[in-house]
């Protein structure tokens, strides 16, 4: 389009030089792994356009032209190199020549962003970055890290920015390692006044029309090259391990996480190796079920790490440990498995996090749209939900509701769907006895009388897709956890702000235990009835005189802390069962004692089996039956199990909820640790209602299993006790 080759910026001021710099050959002698360009481009294929249609850049935005990304990985940081045609012309247009850089891959099966953000100027360009995340609970990117580093080197047309390695988490939460690999590259560039032409333009004799100059790279798809992480944890020789989830979410309870982990050797015979865990953080607690295992030629075994962790307020960190399986006959075979916590930055809905915070954020459906939704007061607000009171990505806009369920004057009825945003890293534990409360101030442009709020909480074990139009429906695999009904009506005034409306939030029978599972999400379906005038003005699934929720919306849910239940993990093995005889959470008193009584029955072989107890607060817990750290069973025998938790009588409930004995029971074959099985027990500290006390039973069960005195010591003692005296009688005189 020639009309174009002469357009006048109307706030431009500098003279539009055209100057394109050589490009630079890569930087030599990077220390570590060899860098890696997983993306080339040729130099001048930069696209712009004005008004939809194609135009020549005329030489200018030299930024915009992507040559290629290079990867290279550092103990800490894997580090993307961009490089550009010139990022050194000179004058650049102010606002005109900003460039938004993004570049998108898979860590493993996670899809993630980085977005740099370049200011240009006479001096060189300013530079911001940021890393997010996929999140299917609101189908787009969500930002984890706001300050990136930005390393610029324009004299060679580059800028460096170190991605942290612990924020690249695969859907297990691992960081990058040997068995990771990055793929699935692609990287664009597009300029115009602050990154992007929309709602700017230029004149010439067409008049005033919006610009854009974009660069892909590739132009289409993305790059094929897959990049395998050489730093971090390796594993040598013959020996593997390997979990399906070896990084667990926390809130930073204290709890007892069951890591499944398989050891597997490539050895063409039976060998043994030795279990260790090393680096573990400090107040942890690891249990392994042996220190030695022997695994076939070629063979794989299964077995539990229990791992205790005690209180803390982390959240945004990462802590673990190197589990290792070494071999016996060869020091070169080493098998290695990162093994740890992940502590949830925004927290998860759980126990001490038992608040819901609803968000708002300003969606952008291009400038024509926006410029239309802002004339009608309609702004096309996303809307998402978490355990964090202040989320970066609130931007405290009004969510203005969808018209729902049809229309049937006098009466109104405005909806609202809202994710939550994570999804779910944890299960959850409702109390389907208690009692949560919503609570939203409304705005309202025309009056609404007798305005109520209801609604429900759904669950799904895959994130629901976003749904602007609150559509209100639940799929077929969904679960209704709890049901909001009004709590009290009111009348909203024309022009109101901060009018607030109240639904209590009741559990349902199903919401009662939900164990974790990868992928999960929550969906809350609120629902505003009233009577008053129709609304008009639809745009955007919104009405420019429909009530709008405004921010501070919260949500209180009857929520218990989350702990895996481990007893059914191991039912591939059903050779040993462990079967509780008594509830296995109980409440307790300060100052008083509870007992569980469990049952081990052997279904195998006569074996030898291990007792293990281990867990939150040990000290306040025993195991009085039987004494013994092994038992031999015979085939089909079975024996009782006690353990006894006695609470200190100063202990005191805190605001951390730090007063659970959380508690696993586990018995191990000594001679194949596939054959295993484990109880889960807690013990809550209770200050509120009195409960019985085990004490006296205890003692009499600790009695009866003492070990037996020898006949006749008691006189040997008494005279061996009696020499001693007259040897030191005489020794004083």
């Amino acid at each position: 389009m020639e009309r174009w080759s002469a357009v006048v910026l109307v706030f431009l001021l500098l003279p539009l030089a055209a100057s394109l710099g050589a490009a630079q050959a890569p930087a030599q002698g990077a220390q570590g792994p060899v860098p890696v360009k997983v993306l080339e481009d040729p130099a001048g294929d930069a696209k712009m356009t004005v008004g939809g249609a194609p135009a020549s850049t005329n030489g200018r935005w030299a930024a915009t032209d992507l040559v290629s990304l290079t990867v290279t990985e550092d103990v800490d940081t894997i580090a993307f190199l961009f490089e550009a045609a010139n990022l050194h012309s000179n004058p650049e247009a102010p606002f005109a020549e900003d460039t938004l850089y993004t570049a998108t891959f898979l860590v493993k099966d996670m899809l993630y962003q980085t977005e740099v953000f370049r200011q240009g100027g006479t001096n060189g360009g300013a530079y911001q970055a940021q890393l997010s995340v996929f999140d299917p609970g609101r189908g787009q990117f969500n930002a984890i890290d706001f300050s990136l580093t930005v390393a610029p080197d324009e004299a060679n047309n580059k800028f460096t920015v170190p991605l942290p390695r612990d924020e690249l988490l695969d859907s297990n939460g691992t960081a990058p390692g040997p068995a990771i690999t990055l793929s699935g590259f692609h990287a664009s560039a597009e300029s115009g006044p602050f990154g992007g032409g929309r709602g700017f333009c230029v004149v010439s004799n067409a008049g005033c029309a919006g610009f854009d100059v974009l660069d892909r790279m590739p132009d289409s798809g993305n790059s094929t090259v897959r990049l395998p992480i050489l730093l971090g944890i390796t594993q040598t020789g013959h020996a593997r391990l390997a979990s399906d989830a070896p990084i667990r979410a926390s809130n930073g309870e204290a709890t007892t996480y069951v890591f499944q982990v398989q050891a597997r050797s490539m050895a063409s015979t039976k060998e043994r190796y030795a279990l260790a865990a090393v680096n573990v953080p400090a107040n942890w607690e690891v249990r392994l079920p042996a220190r030695t295992v022997d695994i076939k030629g070629n063979g794989s075994i299964l077995f539990p790490v229990l791992v205790t962790t005690p209180f803390i307020h982390a959240h945004g960190t990462l802590q673990a440990f190197t589990l290792e399986l070494r071999s016996a006959v060869d020091p070169g075979t080493v098998g290695r498995l990162q093994v740890g916590v992940r502590y949830a930055q925004p927290p998860q809905p759980a126990g001490h996090h038992n608040t819901v915070w609803l968000h708002n954020h300003k969606a952008s459906f291009g400038a024509i749209n926006d410029a239309i939704n802002t004339a009608l007061n309609t702004p096309s607000t996303q809307q998402f939900m978490n355990a964090e009171e202040t989320d970066p990505l609130d931007d405290k806009s009004l969510a203005t509701g969808s018209t729902c369920e049809g229309i049937s004057p006098p009466t109104q009825t405005y909806c609202w769907t809202i994710p939550l945003s994570p999804g779910l890293d944890l299960g959850l534990d409702f109390d389907i006895q208690g009692k949560g409360e919503l609570t939203v101030p409304f705005h309202t442009t025309l009056p609404l009388n007798g305005a109520t709020l209801s609604g429900q909480l759904v669950y799904y074990q895959a994130a629901p897709p976003s749904d602007f139009f609150g559509s209100f429906n639940v799929r077929d695999d969904g679960i209704v956890l709890a049901h909001l009904l009004p709590n009290g009506g009111m009348d909203l005034g024309a022009n109101g702000d901060g009018q607030v409306l109240k639904a209590d939030v009741l559990p349902t029978k199903e919401a009662d235990y939900l164990p974790y599972v990868k992928g999960a999400s929550l969906e809350l379906q609120l629902r505003l009835t009233g009577t008053g005038a129709p609304e008009f003005g639809f745009f955007n699934g919104g009405s420019s005189v429909g009530p709008t929720m405004q921010p501070g919306a919260a949500m209180v849910l009857p929520l218990n802390e989350y702990h895996d239940k481990v007893e059914g993990i191991f039912k591939a093995a059903p050779t040993l069962e462990l079967a509780a005889r008594t509830a296995q959470d109980r409440l307790v008193n300060p100052g008083k004692t509870v007992l569980f009584n469990l049952t081990l029955t052997n279904h195998g072989d006569a074996g030898t089996f291990a007792l293990d107890l281990t867990g939150t607060h040990l000290p306040w817990a025993a195991r009085i039956a039987p004494l013994l750290e092994t038992v031999d069973l015979a085939s089909n025998q079975s024996i009782p199990l006690i353990v006894k938790v006695t609470v200190p009588p100063d202990t005191t409930q805190d605001a951390q909820g730090d007063v659970t004995a959380d508690l696993v029971l586990s018995a191990t074959s000594t001679t194949d640790l596939n054959v295993r099985a484990l109880a889960r027990l807690v013990a809550r500290v209770d200050t509120q209602v009195d409960h019985p006390d085990d004490l006296l039973a205890a003692q009499g069960i600790q009695d009866a299993n003492a070990p037996k005195k020898t006949p006749g010591l008691e006189p040997l003692a008494v005279l061996g006790a009696l020499a001693v005296a007259l040897m030191l009688v005489r020794r004083r005189r």
